[in-house]
């Protein structure tokens, strides 16, 4: 049986760079502002778009939902200011970025604390919490 690992290997990046091509494609940003980004930021954003458009919505929102410390709060900042959304001091405000394939799009960072076991009225120790 023959190997492909290197035709495979090739179909990948090719598959990847694609892929990163459509999603700065309907971002409307240059691929190349886009490499030192995360892709799960990219990924989030575009479907909140697509998902306003097959809606007929006016808005979409991307909430980055943070639990703990601020990792990936300088990621996230670098990814709005790739769409021109300034969240300095501003992360758990809904801001604005630029317009998208018809659609207002606001971005916000959401930091929270991890529930412990009384929150929200679990059990815990074998007693119900209020």
């Amino acid at each position: 049986m023959k190997s492909c690992k290197s035709g495979s290997a090739n179909l990948k990046v090719k598959t990847v760079k694609a892929r990163l091509t459509a999603l700065c494609n309907t971002l409307n940003i240059k691929t190349d502002d886009a490499l030192p980004l995360r892709y799960q930021l990219l990924h989030r954003a575009v479907s909140a778009i697509l998902e306003a458009n097959r809606f007929t919505a006016s808005t979409a929102i991307l909430l980055v939902q943070s639990f703990g410390g601020a990792d990936g709060l300088k990621d996230f900042k670098d990814f709005a200011a790739c769409l021109e959304a300034d969240v300095t001091n501003r992360e758990t405000t809904l801001v604005r970025a630029k317009r998208v394939k018809h659609v207002e799009f606001y971005l916000a960072w959401l930091k929270c604390d991890f529930a412990n076991n009384v929150q929200g009225g679990h059990v815990a120790n074998g007693e119900k919490s209020d």
